[in-house]
């Protein structure tokens, strides 16, 4: 492969699985080249896996036992229709890094690790088989297979066709979200419908690009006293705007992805231990960590005195 086959390939790796695969059952800091490592070894994934996921997101006999699949996002006036993620089961560490379950004919993939707090899961609905590997045909995704195994249940205060989780042994629950075949046109059909931040939302804590790429963990709280006011007019903006694809965010000079422009992420804790991760990029735009492929533009007079607050 020569250098510009592998940088464009590389581009196209969201820095979001590079860190999952980092993070994944493992607090400890990581050196910047841990991180490329494992971008080159998802490289490889990718490369190898794509096909076999094509395969699945092409439609399919319409079966409640088969997904229905789309690989393009689908922009009309009511909104952005989400379409099947591009999976790719080559090895256990991008099981890991895109751990997914099938649930009355929809896909959750993994968002979160968390302690059980004892709030979290809700009722029992059934038992994910974890049958899904590099080998599957495309038949084979159906109705509770997937890269992981266990029991799953409802999530308290969220709707199950939007979330819902796993318990495990070393007393911590993974969350799961439904994040394709999902229409989105406004910021609070996703914010307020499905996560029902404003009633919910309990504190904010933020950390720079930097020491999230790098696993630093220099995570601030926002002080309640000077953030109150910023944080509410930003969620009444993120709750206004429209969703558009990350990919259409326009680069400046010397950009190569919308990723270059990122510069912080906002973690809003809600009452239950759920975090709603948001990741911010220069120019106002957001995106909801669990649903990567489309985000919202602040305007700069709610986004600006937020990232001052951050900064000073």
């Amino acid at each position: 492969m020569n250098t510009k086959l592998f940088s464009d390939a590389m581009s196209e790796i969201e820095d979001r699985y590079i860190h999952e695969a980092l993070q994944y059952k493992n607090k400890r800091k990581k050196s910047g080249w841990i991180k490329w490592s494992v971008a080159a070894a998802c490289l490889c994934i990718v490369a190898a896996g794509t096909f076999i996921w094509k395969q699945f997101a092409t439609p399919l006999a319409k079966d409640k036992n088969t997904i229905i699949g789309n690989e393009e996002i689908t922009i009309k006036e009511d909104g952005i229709t989400i379409p099947l993620p591009e999976l790719s089961l080559s090895s256990d560490l991008h099981t890991d890094m895109l751990g997914f379950f099938i649930y009355q004919g929809r896909v959750y993939m993994q968002y979160e690790w968390l302690e059980d707090n004892g709030a979290i899961a809700g009722e029992p609905l059934g038992t994910a088989t974890g049958l899904i590997d590099e080998w599957t045909p495309k038949d084979g995704y159906v109705e509770l297979a997937g890269s992981v195994s266990g029991e799953f249940y409802t999530v308290n205060g969220f709707d199950p066709s939007f979330m819902l989780c796993m318990k495990h042994d070393d007393g911590r629950i993974s969350t799961y979200i439904c994040n394709s075949g999902i229409t989105l046109k406004y910021g609070s059909d996703l914010y307020e419908d499905r996560l029902h931040l404003s009633k919910n939302n309990i504190s904010a804590e933020y950390e720079s690009r930097e020491s999230w790429y790098y696993s630093r963990e220099e995570i601030h709280a926002l002080s309640s006293a000077d953030g109150t006011e910023a944080l509410n007019n930003f969620i009444r903006e993120l709750n206004a705007a429209e969703f558009i694809p990350f990919s259409s965010i326009p680069l400046d000079e010397g950009e190569t992805s919308p990723h270059d422009k990122e510069i912080y992420h906002l973690y809003l804790k809600m009452q239950s231990g759920i975090t709603v991760e948001l990741r911010l990029f220069q120019g106002g735009y957001v995106i909801f960590q669990g649903i990567p492929e489309v985000c919202v533009q602040i305007p700069p007079y709610e986004f600006n005195p937020l990232i001052d607050l951050f900064e000073n």
